[in-house]
């Protein structure tokens, strides 16, 4: 599945079984591997999982810069 580009390397996996879709973004921003999922029965929003993940980047960028 592609995904948007955060951080320095970027992955998504899409895995869908019985109706159910879960969703698991990775990236890879310097030393740290930030992982973001999501799932659900009806549907699952690609965008809100690539939200979660470009705040959880930049909440450690910010950390970092600390």
């Amino acid at each position: 599945m592609s995904v948007d580009e955060v951080g320095d390397r970027a992955l998504g996996v899409r895995i869908e079984t019985d109706g159910v879709t879960l969703l698991q973004q990775f990236t890879l921003d310097g030393p740290v591997l930030a992982n973001v999922g999501t799932g659900g029965i009806a549907n699952v929003d690609a965008d809100e999982t690539a939200q979660l993940l470009r705040k959880q980047v930049e909440r450690y960028e910010a950390a970092a810069r600390d």
